[in-house]
């Protein structure tokens, strides 16, 4: 929007005469020349070659600030000139959103002080040349309420919320397609749009530099096209299959070729989009582009820095004043004051080392004076003649006013582009781009404004962000975006950066340049025998030679190399995959030996194997990513990772009632009545209770915030977020107003969250390893397999071991407490090894050590603090505390309460002993600064061993206790399975040093009969019951019922229990109900055979369940609680997440009683185990999970006195492992074979046939 205005008068604001550079205003005229000079200097040559090497942008923290979700009522907008006459007292009046569903208290009327701090209710003042100058009908709105009589008050500034200017007539934003390549061929060829046969082109090639080039891409609607790159266009390493984004409106006109070259500003190829790249790692390219990539590898934890401290500090300080719109000095320091109350905010001072009066201080200094000025300069309806913008050298003075906020921390995806970024704030600008014209020009339009309160360095970088963020605000706001705003808090000084043609070119061509590096596919393309460890059948060598290159080369500046924050992962990098090693005359040469001087061949080629593995399996997690947006909600909702068409029903501000900060607010969504199918279950799908997912609404506002599902039922869905979802004010700002609402309501797309995989860490656990800083000790243990050493002297007295342990938990705690670097114990089903792991922490913290505790999931950790709870010692929980066991919650920080200063908080975190935390916990800021003397990890054998490195690593010794025979680590990428990602660090050492190991094999869970089965299939015979009370145990009915009086009907008779001769009928059981045979005290293990019924599996877009199966384990689950049985004495356990979905549904009726795939049934045990296999159908296909003995393993010993497998023998019988184990049951004579229609028998009461 353009407004003419005339130069002021003199006397009022408006622009100064002054010489052109005079860009500040000081008492000092040295140092405003000093300023002068610096502005020059910085703007000085800048133009698009200096982009040429550049590639992207650090993502900002989310602010602290809770974004309200009111609006600003909507007025008629008022001239710049009639706003500057306004009183300087405002009221401010707010509307909820629209969402009938949604109730939230107001805020109270905010006023404004006058400039001298004085509350006062004054009439606007209109002066006469306010009437007279520029005067239109358009202007009455600004004092038409005067005119009757009614007072109106001036808005304060910057408004929230306020209406986005129109885009110029004639704009449309340039067209853009997602193409695939299906050809490259050097030249520039069939302009007259005859294409040869595709499969004759060629594949390209990374390598190939050409003058022109020509590419074959076909749409995603089917449209082939033919691309000319010219210029650098024609150096982009392109092949055949890439994904491609071809921006340009030739796409219009299908009859030309598209033509990328230099003399086009607005045509642009996106190479690799799907590769969502950041500002900062486009920006931090310069001038290195290795190190944006591997701070996408790797992110080695540790305290925040004292800049990024105050950094972070100030950012959320200047956005509290542009959402509260007060900028005053004692406005600011409450706002400081509230900041360092924060516990959170202590934490990370913890961590510095620094004192909180002094970080107070010297942010106080920087923000108090600094914000006033900010919000004197450039805040307020028009610009004035104090708020100078720096634009480039040889322009003339600028003048700018900031006087709406859109959002503060805006997060942008843009597919078209394949960047996305959080925007420090998005605001409304005008700006007078010439103050000597007599009639000035006042532009409003939105723009980014980048935040910088640090030195004034590396503004290359900083520009090349605002440039990029202006692109990403285009899509969304659906306007043009010239030009963004850098803010630099020291220098009190605000630059406008225009975004030129040439240089956003250059900042694509940097984005892809990047995008190519990242986009190479790791592979595992040999193996190696020269690691011993590896010599074994079962464990793969060390990998081979990356198939290409995937880091860009080392730039070898000593000066830029030496203070790079990546330089100790680069140098890792460089003598592991790269192999280039350091000259002894190089500069850099001294810095080498001393980082990588302590790694053998031995030592690399354990990085390059597992680094490689990890990177594999990244690559099958992240599979899924791009369809959030190259899918529409409804064709994913087809494959069951999505839900489309999907309304807020209701919403619970949880502030004040959970303690998680990322869960703060719940929203439960249903499906649209206007949905193409209203009536679908939730049910069905990969979306379960507990996953992580990301909100949407199409077409084009992506993951406007993450969540986690706290419920799931059929019809509705409930997550957790951390910030109010204010999509009314987004829709209504964006160019997409109004594109996605059912009766006026917003509809949401809900995808799984494919995004978080925390690889990174696992790279960052490796990479600590080496670092030669690290404990040599450890890493010998683990890369070296040194024969780990004990001592006598260490060995426990006899009052240490307590007198209730039996003989092969007093041997695991002799063993762990003589240990001098590491232990392990092998803790099979039911013996015990929690007790164990518990008396041994007692006896530490006896002997004055320290402990961390850690395991991979949160249950595990949780099932050994409660017994430890009666103990006198002090125990700290980290982690979320969403997902800790409610009995442990008050060992948690959160539930502590904040700490009244830094001593008490210092005291939470360093005197208590044992302090307990998932592997994935351990970057929170205690173990920056703590060692512990031991580290215990349970369930060790689930977890891959980059994983379990981060907690190990904490700690002088370690103890792993696990059952490999059981969970193994989930490993998604078959490669990666293949490459070894599967074996735990737990199965490596106990396969190299047996004598490492203590077995626990008296168990106390399963009667004889259910612990044969493992016996015999998995432990070779070394199981034993603990007493003959276990052994003999079995389920005793104490209600015992006929079915008819259960389900209303009789049994179906004519049922018989096959015998051990295989198809004889057994005298011991009498024919009658099925049920009623299973119900018999002498039946303990039996599988329940299905193939007569029949009772087939069936998909649900890619996933598996049998209905049958549910129906039948349903009805026995129902008998077995009408005859007395507890539903918190029953389990079910499937191994396919869809049966468990299906199996929910129909027991809404039994909610105790727990439903669940075996890797959570891990550590739980039940009177009553019923596994439903699901695998039933004429090929004989039983797929992967079901081939993995140790699931079974894990499945069949969780239950204590009946255990009950329903399945198809026929198909199991497929698979030799499974076909053992059919055989087995037939010899025990445990096999029971249903009949035709045995699911439909009983009238079920207890169940819902729905689901």
């Amino acid at each position: 929007m353009n407004k003419t205005r005339p130069a002021l008068p003199s006397g009022q604001d408006g622009p100064r005469k002054r010489p052109k550079h005079a860009r500040f205003a000081s008492p000092s005229k040295d140092v405003a020349a000093t300023e002068n000079d610096f502005m020059d200097n910085l703007l000085a040559g800048i133009d698009a070659s200096m982009f040429d090497d550049l590639v992207s942008s650090p993502v900002r923290p989310k602010s602290s600030q809770q974004r309200s979700p009111l609006r600003p009522k909507t007025r008629s907008p008022t001239t710049a000139i009639s706003a500057t006459r306004r009183a300087k007292v405002v009221k401010v009046e707010y509307e909820p959103p629209l969402e009938p569903s949604v109730v939230y208290k107001l805020d109270p009327p905010i006023y404004v002080e006058s400039e001298v701090g004085v509350k006062v209710e004054a009439k606007p003042q209109i002066h006469d040349h306010d009437l007279l100058v520029d005067f239109d009908m358009g202007d009455l709105s600004a004092f038409d309420d005067d005119l009757f009589g009614e007072s109106q008050l001036e808005l304060k500034y910057p408004i929230r919320n306020p209406t986005v200017p129109k885009p110029p007539p004639g704009y449309r934003p340039t067209p853009w397609a997602r193409c695939v390549v299906k050809g490259v061929v050097d030249g520039l060829r069939f302009s007259d749009g005859v294409i040869p046969p595709l499969d004759t082109l060629g594949p390209g090639s990374p390598s190939t530099v050409a003058l022109g080039k020509t590419l074959v891409v076909t749409t995603k609607e089917g449209v082939t096209r033919v691309v000319h790159l010219k210029e650098r266009w024609a150096d982009l390493a392109i092949c055949k299959g890439d994904i491609v984004n071809i921006i340009s409106s030739t796409l219009n006109d299908p009859s030309l070729p598209i033509i990328l070259t230099f003399k086009d500003p607005a045509s642009f190829l996106i190479l690799h989009p799907d590769l969502m790249l950041t500002m900062t790692s486009i920006a931090n390219a310069m001038p290195c582009p290795r190190r944006p990539i591997l701070q996408s590898l790797v992110k080695i934890p540790g305290p925040p820095s004292k800049s990024v401290l105050y950094g972070t500090m100030l950012h959320s300080l200047l956005q509290d004043a542009l959402q509260q719109q007060d900028f005053s000095v004692d406005t600011t320091r409450k706002r400081l004051d509230a900041e360092m109350s924060k516990e959170e905010r202590r934490m990370e001072i913890w961590g510095t080392g620094m004192s909180v009066e002094d970080v107070k201080n010297d942010v106080e200094m920087k923000a108090c004076s600094g914000f006033e000025s900010f919000g004197r300069k450039w805040i307020g309806p028009s610009p004035t003649g104090a708020g100078e913008l720096h634009t480039t050298p040889g322009d003339s003075p600028s003048l700018l006013a900031i006087n709406g906020l859109h959002e503060v921390e805006e997060d942008i995806w843009s597919p078209k582009w394949g960047l996305k970024g959080k925007v420090d704030a998005s605001v409304q600008a005008s700006i007078i781009l010439d103050t000597t014209k007599r009639q000035t020009e006042v532009k409003e339009n939105v723009a980014p404004l980048e935040i910088k309160t640090g030195r004034s360095v590396g503004v290359m970088a900083h520009r090349a962000q605002t440039m990029l963020y202006t692109l990403l605000m285009e899509e969304r706001y659906g306007v043009p975006v010239p030009a963004g705003l850098l803010y630099y808090s020291q220098l009190d000084s605000i630059l406008r950066v225009e975004a030129r043609p040439n240089e956003i070119r250059a900042l694509i061509f940097a984005r892809n340049e990047l995008a190519s590096y990242l986009s190479k596919h790791r592979q595992i393309q040999g193996l190696s025998p020269s690691i011993k460890h590896t010599s074994t059948s079962e464990s793969p060598g060390a990998i081979g030679d990356i198939e290409e290159s995937f880091l860009p080369p080392t730039i070898d500046n000593a000066r830029e190399c030496k203070t790079c924050y990546a330089v100790d992962t680069c140098m890792l990098y460089r003598k592991t995959v790269d192999r280039v090693p350091v000259k002894e005359d190089d500069d850099l040469a001294e810095s080498y030996k001393e980082k990588m001087g302590h790694m053998t061949e031995r030592h690399v080629e354990f990085f390059r194997k597992w680094e490689a593995l990890v990177s594999v399996e990244e690559r099958e997690l992240g599979r899924f990513r791009s369809q959030l947006w190259t899918m529409s909600a409804r064709q994913r909702e087809k494959t069951g990772r999505c839900f489309s068409d999907m309304i807020i029903s209701s919403y619970s501000n949880d502030i004040g009632k959970s303690m998680a900060k990322i869960h703060r607010h719940t929203y439960t969504f249903m499906k649209s009545p206007q949905s193409s199918n209203p009536s679908g279950s939730l049910l069905s799908g990969h979306i379960a209770k507990g996953d992580p997912v990301t909100l949407s609404i199409e077409p084009d506002l992506l993951s406007l915030t993450r969540g986690f599902v706290i419920d799931l039922t059929s019809t509705s869905i409930t997550i957790g977020v951390t910030y109010i979802l204010d999509v009314y004010t987004l829709l209504a700002r964006t160019s997409h107003r109004g594109d996605q609402s059912h009766s006026g309501r917003i509809v949401f797309r809900i995808d799984k969250d494919e995004m978080s995989t925390g690889m990174t860490r696992l790279r960052s656990n490796l990479s600590h390893l080496f670092h030669h800083q690290s404990d040599p000790r450890i890493r010998s243990s683990i890369v070296d397999l040194t024969k780990p050493s004990f001592s006598k002297h260490l060995s426990p007295l006899p009052n240490e071991i307590p007198d209730h342990l039996n003989e092969d938990q007093r041997k695991a705690m002799e063993k762990v407490l003589t240990a001098e670097d590491y232990s392990l114990i092998l803790g099979m089903p039911g013996t015990g090894k929690t007790t164990t792991i518990a008396e041994i922490i007692k006896v530490l913290v006896k002997r004055g050590k320290t402990i961390l505790l850690s395991s991979y999931t949160h249950s595990a950790v949780d099932t050994i603090l409660m017994k430890l709870l009666n103990e006198e010692f002090g125990i700290l929980r980290i982690g979320n505390i969403d997902k800790v066991h409610p009995e442990v919650k008050h060992l948690t920080l959160e539930a502590m309460g904040d700490s009244f200063d830094m001593e008490e908080l210092n005291k939470k975190l360093m005197d208590p002993p044992v302090v307990a935390a998932t592997c994935l916990a351990v970057d929170h800021p205690l173990f920056f600064k703590r060692k512990f003397d031991y580290c215990i990890v349970d369930e060790a054998s689930q977890i891959t061993l980059p994983t379990c490195l981060g907690p190990i690593r904490m700690a002088n010794t370690f103890i792993l206790v696990g059952d490999h025979y059981q969970l193994p680590p989930i490993v998604k990428s078959p490669l990666a399975r293949q490459g070894g990602l599967d074996i735990s660090l737990f199965k490596l050492l106990s396969t190299e040093h047996p004598e490492s190991v203590t077995d626990l094999s008296l168990q106390y869970r399963m009667n004889e009969d259910i612990m044969m089965l493992s016996n015999r299939l998995i432990y070779d015979g070394r199981l034993k019951c603990g007493s003959e009370q276990v052994a003999k145990q079995s389920l005793i009915l104490s209600h015992r019922k006929e079915c008819r009086e259960m389900f209303g009907v009789g049994g179906v008779s004519g049922y018989g229990r096959n015998g051990r001769n295989g198809g004889h009928e057994d005298e011991k059981m009498k024919e009658g109900c099925w049920i009623q045979d299973l119900f018999e005290e002498r039946v303990k293990a039996v599988f329940v055979d299905t193939d007569h019924v029949p009772a087939r599996d069936s998909k649900v877009g890619d996933l598996v369940q049998n209905e049958g199966e549910a129906e039948l384990v349903c009805q026995l689950a129902t008998a077995l609680v009408s005859s007395g049985i507890t539903q918190q004495s029953i389990a079910v356990i499937t191994p396919y997440r869809q049966q468990i979905k299906l199996l929910s549904g129909r027991f809404s009726t039994l909610p105790n009683v727990e439903i669940l795939t075996a890797d959570r049934s891990q550590g739980r045990d039940k009177d009553v185990i019923l596994i439903s296999l699901v695998r039933s159908n004429e090929s004989g296909y039983i797929g992967d999970l079901l081939r993995d003995w140790r699931r079974i393993n894990v499945s069949f010993t969780r239950a204590k006195r009946k255990l009950v497998i329903f399945g198809s023998a026929r198909t199991l019988s497929s698979d030799k492992l499974l076909g053992d184990f059919i055989g087995l049951m037939e010899s025990q004579g445990w096999m029971y074979r249903l009949k035709k229609g045995a699911d439909g028998q009983h009238i079920r009461q207890g169940c819902d046939s729905e689901g």
